[in-house]
């Protein structure tokens, strides 16, 4: 589906519901993924109202479309990603995770999917550890001050395979050539 909002146009999936049972939390979760969708485009048409007239002839897209990531019969993990470009640089993009319980048509943190020894082993310290390792590895730039980091990281989605994926825009650890970081985090949702 699309929520067009002034200027700017947002993707989202619509689930439908095979029993009557399930009804109820699938109508949930669309009317959560709308309201994001509807979130998402007044927050863009807002940022365009503000930018200098000079900008906008500069401006070349802001685009905005999902992945689902995984689905299995009590969960559905998405990532959004926008897409910005402007003038000649390169477009950067942003990326942002929600995981829904289908039975109940509630977002639902990562921590209520991994086993209890898996939520203590991902402290702040591990992740920016592992940030660190995967950073020589794949060849990209952290920031020394990581202040900016959460405690505990809520942009998160679940893969393919049913792994805990931990998201880390440009600026929120690294800088913009940095990319969005998606850390495999080894931790495995329960009854994946």
């Amino acid at each position: 589906m699309e929520a067009p909002q002034g200027y700017f146009v947002f993707r989202y999936p619509v689930f439908k519901s095979d029993t009557r049972a399930e009804k109820a939390a699938v109508a949930h979760v669309n009317a959560v993924l709308r309201q994001l969708a509807i979130n998402q485009g007044n927050d863009m048409q807002a940022t365009w109202q503000q930018t200098a007239t000079e900008d906008k002839e500069n401006y070349k897209s802001k685009d905005v479309d999902y992945t689902v990531t995984y689905l299995s019969n009590n969960l559905a993990s998405i990532i959004f990603t926008t897409t910005f470009a402007q003038g000649e640089r390169e477009a950067l993009l942003f990326k942002e995770g929600w995981t829904f319980d289908l039975t109940s048509g509630e977002p639902v943190g990562w921590q209520k999917l991994v086993k209890n020894e898996d939520v203590a082993k991902l402290s702040k310290d591990y992740i920016l550890k592992q940030l660190r390792q995967a950073a020589v590895q794949d060849n990209y730039v952290i920031y020394l001050d990581t202040t900016k980091m959460d405690a505990t990281p809520k942009n998160y989605y679940i893969g393919s395979n049913g792994y805990v994926h931990l998201l880390f825009n440009p600026y929120k650890v690294g800088p913009a050539s940095s990319g969005v970081i998606d850390l495999d985090t080894d931790c495995q949702i329960i009854n994946s």
